[in-house]
């Protein structure tokens, strides 16, 4: 990465889904550019994991398991995000929630046999 790039100095940042994938980029990323961490996830292990790499860049990384799913353990890491940093600048809103797991059904609309279109 980048050395001059420090644009988020002074910056507080909740991540949810930060405990691997895009989620643990970003933090990575926005760590390497100044900003502090906090790091949201619902694998506790994940989300320390991702703590000790951002602390790895020089930055204060806050573990905030949660489940994103939960409005009241989201409203804890919240408040624990802002005891921690004293605000939160930046949101990532990167966790993503399915009930059945079939994302890919959602991909694009099916029609039905013999149907015609209409645009």
């Amino acid at each position: 990465m980048e050395q001059g790039l420090k644009r988020f100095v002074g910056k507080a940042v909740l991540i949810t889904g930060a405990g691997s994938g895009i989620g643990r980029g970003i933090a990575l990323r926005l760590a390497h550019e100044g900003a502090d961490i906090a790091v949201s996830d619902l694998v506790a292990e994940k989300v320390q994991e991702t703590v000790q790499m951002v602390e790895a860049c020089g930055q204060k990384a806050l573990a905030l398991p949660a489940d994103v799913g939960n409005l009241q353990e989201m409203e804890q890491a919240v408040h624990k995000a802002i005891e921690a940093f004293g605000k939160i600048n930046i949101l990532v809103n990167n966790a993503g929630v399915t009930r059945d797991a079939l994302i890919e059904a959602c991909a694009r609309p099916r029609r039905r046999p013999g149907s015609r279109r209409r645009d």
